[in-house]
């Protein structure tokens, strides 16, 4: 009870200079609402040589996706690889899952990390360009919110996937992941 008064008292002293009637009263801000608009996201910087609309630029963007990819699963925070890929990308909606269940508490990644080691882009045409990936994989240990794993996945080698992009807004915009089999 004392602690509800005081917030009122602190509350009160707060808001009564701005009553007080002289010639100039102290302006409070607007009250903010929950039909305030949210603040705009950070801007992602984007490498200038992977923003390039050529066969070298989309490379370099395959390279930096997944970096983002990778330090999405670091964190847990999805972000950025979903700035980086179209809301109709299925692979990348899964992945995108996988780091969010690691933002919540669910599951934590270790290791998992995207070791590009070629990325083959055929010239664009039309703004869009499906490149073949070769990358390693490193080990993946998955573990509870308790540090209990629950999976571990070892290293793997000469990996391949495509990956298609197409141009929005001045860079790549992820439109495919897809995993290519052995």
């Amino acid at each position: 009870m004392k602690i509800r008064f005081g917030a009122y008292l602190l509350l009160a002293s707060l808001l009564l200079p701005a009553c007080s009637g002289g010639e100039n009263p102290n302006v409070l801000p607007p009250i903010a609402t929950a039909t305030s608009a949210a603040p705009a996201p950070t801007p992602l910087a984007v490498p200038p040589e992977a923003r390039a609309e050529s066969s070298e630029g989309a490379s370099a963007f395959v390279r930096f996706y997944l970096g983002e990819m990778n330090r999405g699963f670091a964190t847990g925070d999805a972000s950025d690889v979903r700035i980086l890929s179209s809301a109709d990308c299925a692979g990348c909606t899964n992945l995108i899952q996988l780091i969010e269940a690691g933002e919540e508490g669910a599951e934590r990644f270790e290791g998992g990390d995207y070791a590009v080691t070629s990325v083959a882009s055929p010239e664009t045409v039309n703004g869009e360009v499906t490149a073949l990936v070769t990358y390693d994989l490193t080990a993946v240990r998955v573990t509870d919110d308790q540090g209990q794993v629950l999976r571990e996945t070892p290293r793997k080698e000469r990996l391949s996937a495509t990956i298609s992009m197409s141009r929005s807004a001045g860079s790549w915009s992820v439109v495919e992941f897809e995993s290519v089999a052995a």
